[in-house]
């Protein structure tokens, strides 16, 4: 995990059964960092993702396929994009 000092306090909402299983399972007092780690392990391994629109747009070029320009006027013609 990485250690940072500066923390943000959240309130968040689990299931009964949840919330029952981890004060089962965690030491109390420890209960935040148990969370804090789960939480930092997921967004780990979640892909990257931009903050900037103009290049998750761009982007979608490499999945799309490639249209022609006859294509793409013909399509805008008829209202769809």
């Amino acid at each position: 995990m990485i250690m940072n000092m500066n923390t943000q306090r959240v309130t968040i909402s689990l299931p009964v059964y949840v919330f029952t299983k981890l004060k089962q399972q965690v030491p109390k007092r420890k209960i935040s960092s148990f969370i804090g780690k789960i939480v930092e392990e997921k967004m780990l391994s979640l892909p990257t993702r931009s903050i900037d629109p103009v290049k998750d747009f761009l982007s979608l070029r490499k999945e799309m396929p490639s249209q022609s320009e006859e294509k793409i006027k013909t399509a805008i013609a008829h209202g769809r994009t």
